[in-house]
């Protein structure tokens, strides 16, 4: 093929020697790459994609890379620098395509956020009254319990009064017993017949009471009663201090009963309001976690953004610090001549929508009718690739540039596929492009050899 020591561009200023590998993708296209949205120029490889370009400018002008100028130590800064900016734009799209995966809307999630934001504040705002409510709760059942304690030391005390009480009461009966008594005894011995003095002895004419003994018995008698008289005074304000007792004691009893009651129903009311205060702050809390969540979704869209700021800062950099090279692609004046022959070979075969086919050289591909050929569809793209390749065998063949001769296409009439169509080429399936497809490669095929596979009989 005249191809031995043939060079192609490898990177900006690199070169590589020509192999059977990189000239296989122009002439072996297998069923997947024959319908994939990309030039048939690439492999789909991002590190080949300058040699291939190389590759596809030499078949159409016959001219190589071995003229090149290196610039080593400028070109590997710029080369490395691209390696980061192509890796970064590879992460970025990885990274933005997850989060639309996972059905993340930046502009839904920052509206979302506002909207988590009020939630937020009329939760709290709930978490707060229960919490009040709940303090509430908890005050009153310490004033119950303080006011029961308050009132059982209070019956203490008054238990013990009681007790004193009664002991005193005793007190009283004994002493007004021995009051009686000598009253009694008094009396008694005033009124037997004059005899010894029962208080000192003396004989009845020997007595002298004002100087020895002072035996008054009237006035005895008398201070005895007048002495029981105060102690039934004393021991009548004490039956009613012990009724008063009595009463501020069952009304303390009464009291307790009530605090019970009160205490039962506030514990019922804690518990009421504890629930009430652990559901808020359980709300609070899922809305919170799902606010936190939004805004760390929003920070990698923010985050996201920085990178595209700063990869666009470094592309433009390294397009102001890069060396001025040699155009890779192919003059327009070959790729003009290229895309004459696939129209002539589209209209040979009848394809429809094709009427102008032109060269894209800022994609590497074929135009048709001013629509780029990867944007058609699968059906069209399959028809245009085996074009692109048979007119790209067929165009060196005829202006003696290098080429192995053969092409080999698997599937190439994918459109006639009945489960693989797509809906928006449903008028190929009425065309007789699979007819004209086989005639024209038995009758007029200009040069070269090309092998179908195909999973259906030709026509």
């Amino acid at each position: 093929m005249g191809l031995a020591g043939t060079v192609l561009r490898q990177k900006k200023s690199a070169t590589q020697n020509l192999t059977i590998c990189t000239l296989a993708n122009l002439v072996l296209v297998s069923e997947t790459r024959i319908i994939a949205e990309r030039s048939p120029i690439f492999s789909g490889q991002f590190t080949a994609k300058t040699p291939e370009k190389s590759l596809f400018k030499l078949l159409l002008s016959g001219i190589d890379d071995s003229a090149l100028i290196s610039y080593p130590a400028d070109v590997k800064a710029s080369e490395d620098n691209l390696a980061k900016i192509a890796a970064g734009v590879a992460f970025l799209n990885d990274a933005r395509t997850q989060l639309y995966d996972e059905g993340n809307d930046e502009t839904e999630l920052r509206g979302k956020v506002s909207d988590f934001e009020m939630r937020l504040a009329l939760v709290r705002s709930d978490t707060g009254q229960a919490d009040s409510n709940l303090l509430a709760v908890r005050r009153r059942i310490r004033r119950i319990a303080e006011t029961h304690d308050i009132a059982e030391h209070r019956i203490g005390e008054l238990g013990s009064m009681l007790s004193r009480f009664e002991l005193l009461e005793d007190h009283y009966q004994s002493d007004l017993a021995r009051l009686n008594a000598i009253a009694e005894a008094a009396c008694s011995l005033d009124t037997l017949a004059p005899g010894p003095c029962p208080l000192c002895g003396a004989a009845a004419d020997a007595q002298n009471h004002a100087q020895v003994c002072e035996a008054d018995l009237p006035a005895l008698a008398e201070a005895a009663t007048a002495e029981g008289r105060h102690i039934n005074r004393l021991r009548a304000d004490l039956v009613e201090t012990i009724k008063q007792t009595e009463n501020e004691l069952h009304g303390l009893r009464r009291r307790i009963a009530d605090l019970s009651r009160q205490d039962a129903s506030a514990k019922s009311a804690l518990k009421a309001a504890e629930e009430a205060a652990h559901l808020r702050r359980i709300g609070y809390a899922e809305l919170f976690a799902n606010l936190v969540d939004i805004k760390d979704k929003l920070r990698e869209f923010d985050a996201l953004r920085e990178l595209e700021a700063r990869l666009s800062k470094m592309k433009g950099e390294a397009s102001e610090s890069e060396p001025e090279m040699p155009v890779v692609a192919a003059p327009r004046t070959y790729t003009d001549a290229f895309a004459q022959e696939v129209a002539q070979i589209l209209a040979a075969w009848k394809v429809p929508g094709c009427e102008r086919v032109s060269f894209d050289a800022a994609e590497s591909d074929l135009q048709l009718n001013n629509k780029l050929r990867s944007a058609q569809g699968k059906g069209l793209r399959a028809l245009t690739h085996a074009a692109f390749a048979i007119g790209l065998m067929v165009y060196c063949l005829k202006n003696d540039r290098p080429h192995p001769g053969f092409v080999v296409l698997d599937s190439p009439l994918l459109s006639y596929r009945g489960d693989e169509i797509e809906e928006a080429e449903e008028n190929l399936k009425s065309t007789s492009v699979d007819e004209a497809f086989y005639n024209w490669l038995a009758r007029d095929l200009p040069a070269g050899q090309v092998i179908v596979i195909e999973n259906r009989e030709a026509p």
